[in-house]
């Protein structure tokens, strides 16, 4: 019976087509014709698209139909879509507060972001939010760009102006409670650069209640605030508050290997100032805190080799080479490892232990099964090195090494 009536589906689509043509104001049908057209009679998509189009532009004010007409071209008809948003961006320009029609119509927008077509995008949106109210309109935009998960180049270019005509606290405004968009926003603010809004928001979110939020909203928060701090150099008020990311999740690995590069800086700063005392506590706890993080992402199954490597490059700059060397032994052992970059780290290692020979060989490969393309300075520091290592040594080939910056995977 099931596949008696699945070939029954074309003769009873085109009969309800032609019946719709006699009873055009039967929304109801209509509207459920062309959902089962979507999901079951592609080739007639083009025709009952068009009709449809032109049925619209005859009953404005209809939403479901709209609604689903938007789902139809969205998903079967391709070639229609910038039509059809161009279209939608002025009917929602009149309608601003149909939010089943403004749905579809995002989806639609998204579809025309993947073809590239930037301009016809950021164009349609700002018409369709031309409606809105300009309070508003910061809020569900940013809203619309968290709700996908991702930030497409022209959302992207929409809410870096939305920003700079609103400002942030307008669109923190419009998110109002909704202290997890309010992080997003925070940690969307702090990689556009957009320095002083991204801290005066996480200073509100941290200061916020418990009431008003939750554990693991506040823990985004401080780890976020932390991310912040560090990418500014403010490494101190960085380890502060990866630790108090830590008291409210102790297994949090990203915060233990902020915290532990943050120490590490910190120990950089002390050594350059001549305080070695201050400098070896702060690279004890940079190790533990890096051993925690091996034994955390052991725990949860996560990629451990590139923490071996971090503690790799930390025992190198407190001059415990043979340790180090072990370290990105382990890192290499680890089937996610980078193993270029671990040839490096042992490279550099052995070359402090005046080991020349066997540096050279490990940093002529590392050079060799880099990738292509692997970006300065990266690519000459490890050339440089290789070449080091070939000349005659002179002077004291057992000091300490430099600390060269590692991408963070």
């Amino acid at each position: 019976m099931e596949r008696k009536a699945t070939g029954m589906v074309p003769q009873v689509l085109e009969e309800t087509r032609q019946w719709l043509a006699d009873h055009p104001n039967d929304t109801n049908v209509r509207t459920a014709f062309l959902g089962l057209v979507e999901r079951q009679a592609s080739g007639m998509v083009p025709r009952v698209a068009e009709e449809t189009r032109q049925w619209l532009a005859d009953h404005p004010d209809d939403t479901s139909v709209r609604t689903a007409f938007l789902t139809l071209v969205e998903r079967k008809a391709p070639d229609m879509v910038p039509h059809v948003v161009k279209e939608t961006s002025q009917w929602l320009a009149d309608h601003p507060n149909d939010t089943s029609v403004r749905t579809a119509f995002l989806r639609l927008v998204e579809r025309v972001g993947t073809t590239g077509d930037l301009d016809s995008v950021i164009e349609s949106i700002q018409h369709a939010f031309a409606g809105w109210a300009d309070e508003e309109a910061p809020g569900r935009l940013f809203n619309l760009v968290i709700g996908k998960r991702r930030l497409e180049d022209a959302f992207e270019v929409l809410l870096r102006r939305s920003v700079d005509q609103h400002g942030a606290a307008s669109i923190a405004e419009s998110i109002g409670t909704d202290s997890r968009r309010l992080v997003l926003l925070a940690n969307w603010l702090r990689d556009q650069d957009y320095s002083e809004q991204a801290k005066e928001l996480y200073e509100l979110i941290i200061g916020l209640p418990l009431a008003r939020t939750s554990k693991v909203i506040r823990q985004q928060a401080l780890y976020g605030y932390g991310r912040f701090h560090a990418g500014r150099g403010d490494f101190a008020p960085a380890a502060r508050l990866f630790g108090r990311t830590l008291k409210i999740h102790k297994g949090h690995i990203a915060a233990r290997i902020g915290l532990a590069e943050a120490l590490q800086e910190l120990g950089n700063s002390a050594c350059q100032r001549g305080k070695l005392g201050a400098r070896d506590k702060c690279f004890e706890k940079a190790k533990a805190e890096l051993e925690h993080a091996v034994y955390w992402a052991h725990t949860a199954k996560r990629p451990v080799g590139f923490i071996h490597a971090k503690l790799g490059w930390l025992f190198l700059s407190w001059g415990e080479n043979e340790l180090g060397l072990e370290a990105f032994v382990s890192a290499d052992r680890q089937p996610e490892g980078e193993h270029y970059a671990n040839l490096w780290g042992q490279g550099v290692a052995l070359k402090a232990l005046g080991r020349r020979e066997d540096a050279a060989a490990a940093l002529s490969k590392a050079l060799e099964i880099a990738p292509e393309d692997l970006t300065s300075p990266d690519k000459e520091e490890i050339s440089r090195r290789l070449e080091q290592c070939r000349r005659p040594p002179m002077g004291n080939r057992y000091g300490l090494v430099e600390d060269p910056e590692v991408e963070e995977e």
